[in-house]
């Protein structure tokens, strides 16, 4: 067995700062430290740790192997692991690194890439439609100089059609967890920033929202108030305002699916997020 690459460190170094490469024979297999469960995530949806940790200093393997060509722009040295999915972006061209942390549908991911754009999804779920996607903890790649930040956080935890379970979640922590892994992509040093959340406690834990937008002002007719905090980003603007206030979401029977469905971002409004805040950031690069 040889250790690995000169290029792998360096990799390991710059981008994944948590994660360290064994010796190996084939891809390359990373190891990341356990953040706040002793089991491998998710076990009840996305980051969404069973338990807190009892040991930090405990390794466990990493849930995906990962090449350079997951993150836009790098090229993917001679003999390494190629990428779980690659998609069809702009690497290495003019258009916005875009990181859209905690998506599995690729939705937001693909709006981007359709404009010319390198976005990047990232999950602890393999991504639905094959693109350039991370299957793993979004912060083994957040030093990566990204443009954009379109964050996704879970909200199980903190949404306030949830408040009746709000003090058993205090007392085993997982209330205090959600909140502290919103406030690590609200903080991520990025100079264009976007977290998306239902109406939630973060709105008096931390600030109120710079808007609140509904899907029937960007072609769908449904309500499902959707709360973004932005930073450095001009407040969306409705590109389609439709008749029809349908509660489809809400009304969605129980199934094992049902939260999955529940958090899918809407086509019109990821295509105003790429068609708006894509330009915004070219725009400030170009005055720049």
């Amino acid at each position: 067995m040889k250790p690995a690459t000169d290029a792998t460190a360096q990799w390991t170094t710059a981008i994944a700062p948590r994660a360290t490469s064994r010796p190996r024979t084939g891809p390359p297999t990373w190891r990341w430290r356990c953040w706040r469960s002793c089991s491998p995530w998710p076990s009840g949806g996305r980051y969404d740790p069973p338990s807190v940790c009892s040991d930090s200093r405990r390794d466990h393997p990493a849930p995906a192997r990962i090449g350079h060509a997951h993150i836009p722009g790098r090229r993917r040295p001679a003999g390494e692991g190629r990428a779980l999915h690659s998609g069809s972006g702009n690497a290495g061209g003019s258009g916005v690194r875009v990181l859209v942390a905690c998506e599995y549908s690729g939705v937001v991911r693909d709006a981007f890439l359709r404009l010319g754009h390198d976005a990047m999804s990232c999950d602890l779920l393999p991504t639905e439609v094959p693109g350039p996607h991370y299957e793993g903890d979004v912060r083994d790649v957040l030093d990566y100089p990204w443009d954009l930040l379109i964050g996704h956080p879970p909200c199980t935890h903190l949404s306030v059609s949830g408040a009746r379970h709000f003090e058993a979640k205090r007392l085993d922590g997982r209330q205090q967890s959600a909140v502290s892994f919103f406030m690590s992509l609200a903080k991520a040093k990025v100079p264009m920033k976007a977290i998306e959340n239902p109406v939630c406690i973060m709105s008096s834990l931390w600030r109120k929202p710079t808007q609140i937008i509904q899907p029937w002002q960007f072609g769908h007719p449904e309500t499902k108030a959707t709360c973004l905090w932005l930073d450095g980003l001009m407040p969306l603007a409705p590109t389609d305002v439709v008749e029809g206030r349908e509660a489809r979401v809400h009304r969605m029977p129980p199934s094992p699916d049902r939260w999955k469905e529940r958090s899918r971002t809407y086509t019109g409004i990821a295509k105003a997020m790429a068609q708006q805040w894509g330009g915004d950031v070219l725009k400030k690069e170009k005055s720049a």
